[in-house]
């Protein structure tokens, strides 16, 4: 598989009980704390041979994070992704997911809490633990650079003691990651230096250019 289809449809199984990346059973920071940002909101694509996706930003307008919160928290913000590209000589649509995050400012880096399970569409709250998956950007200009954490390097990090969690194989392939860490721990990591090599220019990153 080309490696521009294998990442986006590691994407879309964040959808499944089986991920391509590592899964957090708390957030960087807390929800409250956070605060929306317009830097990230618009619509965003990503060309790639015969593929083109989209990625739309916006604040979450519905669902709040809190159980029996009114209204959405300030900072909430959702996001919808899809692809297009061609099979067998024929345009497809890859397939669309969505869901809520919130970012964390940890020192000069900023990361994004994507709340797992993430929805196919708009639908009621999806059934399941609640969990995260840390998602590091950049936006510069009209530019938006995201990094997704690694998973080899996740496992070396739990291995090392240096986060808390667990790495489920099957036999010498690693499945499933889990971290277990408090969020006061987790972002103390993610700010060393140690914690910086969670996120590999060769572990996921994705660049987009702003539309509008």
């Amino acid at each position: 598989m080309h490696k521009r289809i294998g990442l986006f449809v590691c994407i879309l199984t964040l959808l499944t009980l089986t991920s391509c990346f590592p899964e957090s059973k708390n957030s960087l920071t807390a929800v409250a704390d956070a605060e929306l940002d317009t830097s990230l909101v618009g619509l965003w694509t990503r060309d790639d041979a015969d593929d083109v996706q989209y990625l739309h930003i916006g604040g979450e307008a519905e669902k709040a994070l809190t159980a029996g919160a009114d209204k959405p928290e300030p900072g909430l913000m959702r996001f919808l992704f899809t692809g297009q590209g061609k099979e067998d000589g024929r345009a497809v649509l890859r397939g669309t997911v969505g869901g809520r995050f919130f970012v964390s400012k940890l020192g000069d880096e900023r990361f994004m809490n994507l709340v797992q399970p993430i929805e196919e569409a708009h639908p009621a709250e999806p059934a399941g633990d609640r969990s995260f998956v840390f998602i590091k950007y950049k936006v510069q200009k009209d530019e938006l650079t995201v990094w997704f954490l690694s998973m080899q390097e996740a496992v070396k990090a739990i291995e090392r003691g240096d986060l808390t969690g667990s790495v489920t194989r099957e036999g010498e392939t690693v499945k499933n990651v889990q971290l277990t860490g408090e969020t006061k721990d987790l972002a103390t990591f993610f700010q060393s230096d140690a914690g910086k090599s969670l996120f590999p220019d060769n572990g996921g990153k994705m660049v987009f250019r702003r539309l509008r």
